[in-house]
């Protein structure tokens, strides 16, 4: 279960990085740059929301799964059906989902990733100028 959920989580980062270098190549055949910039901005906006939300729900399916009582008013209540081999990793999974939610670490992942690959379009749209100047000489 858990190498399934790493597996996915792996190909939404993947996603996420390597996307930009794709379409830079598309845009760079059919001088498309402003077109570029939009989609960047749009699709790291629906794949940052897409990771942390999935990242929010695996986490709750996972405490239910392990027997988590989420609306327990005790910690007997709580960790009632939660087996004793299970409750270290109910204790990771509990910090991992305490702390600033999730719609504020997919804000805060959109503006670095943002303009992470912003900076890496305008690196790539210089070297396929500096390119194309090489060849015309």
């Amino acid at each position: 279960m858990e190498n399934i959920i790493d597996t996915i989580s792996l190909l939404l980062v993947v996603a996420i990085v390597a996307y930009p270098f794709f379409l830079a190549r598309y845009a760079e055949k059919h001088s498309k740059w402003l077109w570029l910039v939009v989609i960047i901005v749009v699709l790291n906006g629906f794949l940052s929301f897409g990771y942390f939300a999935f990242d929010d729900w695996i986490t709750r399916w996972q405490l239910s799964y392990y027997g988590y009582d989420f609306y327990g008013m005790s910690e007997k209540e709580i960790y009632g059906n939660v087996e004793t081999c299970n409750r270290e990793r109910v204790d990771c999974l509990l910090h991992h989902w305490m702390g600033i939610g999730w719609p504020l670490r997919a804000m805060f992942m959109y503006v670095m990733v943002t303009l992470l690959h912003l900076v890496a379009c305008l690196v790539m749209h210089g070297l396929f100028r500096l390119g194309h100047a090489m060849r015309k000489t």
